[in-house]
């Protein structure tokens, strides 16, 4: 005999509608979303001639990928 019962389509949880039932944790969603703590000693450098370097390929590479 098929189960009748049918889930709700929206889930809630204490009243709150939930966008997802599942959890991974904080620390591992900050990470995901690129959230990083500020009391980590790192130091960032920006060199501009790899930044001109890497526009420079990427607008070759769509060129020749526009030409295939």
């Amino acid at each position: 005999m098929p189960n009748k019962h049918v889930e709700p389509a929206e889930k809630h949880y204490d009243g709150h509608l939930l966008e997802s039932e599942t959890y991974v944790g904080g620390h591992v969603e900050a990470l995901e979303a690129g959230v990083f703590r500020s009391d980590i000693p790192l130091k960032f450098d920006i060199n501009a001639a790899a930044i001109d370097e890497v526009s420079m390929n990427s607008t070759l590479l769509i060129k020749v990928i526009e030409r295939s």
